[in-house]
């Protein structure tokens, strides 16, 4: 049997939100500056929407990754990621299409969009397992343990 990783707190509409604002502004901030550099001066509304959408499905990744973690404590931290990651990057491709419907996509879109998602969303998800494992290595009783070990 596999340790089981700690766990997460659940995210609520509050924090989620909060996440969705925070994200969303910085990714329109970087996105703008990279656009100004390469001397584009305009952004699409749609384009602005779908980066919303996105930013919401990724938030709402986590949250439904949090809520198989402490809905089935056993289950392996692999599978309710991968569970996770099919049901979101399905979403987003669905999303890419709908806004396909409604502005022509570059020829790479469906690329971009899978490859950006999907490096991003595992870099949160080694972020949001490794951090709880570090932080319970750090608390005081066990700091207390291992300098108490060391000094014998």
């Amino acid at each position: 049997m596999t340790p089981m990783t700690p766990m997460l707190p659940q995210l609520t509409v509050k924090s989620a939100a909060l996440w969705v604002c925070v994200l969303y502004t910085l990714l329109t901030v970087i996105s703008s500056s990279v656009q100004l550099l390469q001397g584009i001066e305009h952004d699409t509304n749609l384009h602005l929407l779908a980066r919303f959408a996105v930013t919401v499905v990724g938030v709402g990744s986590i949250a439904i990754f949090t809520t198989l973690q402490h809905r089935f404590r056993r289950a392996p931290t692999l599978k309710a990621a991968g569970i996770t990651y099919l049901i979101t990057i399905a979403v987003v491709l669905t999303l890419t299409w709908v806004f396909g419907r409604f502005e022509s996509l570059h020829p790479d879109a469906y690329r971009d969009i899978a490859l950006n998602f999907t490096f991003v969303w595992v870099g949160v998800l080694v972020v949001i397992t490794v951090a709880p494992r570090a932080t319970q290595r750090l608390q005081p009783s066990r700091l207390q343990e291992r300098r108490s070990r060391t000094r014998r």
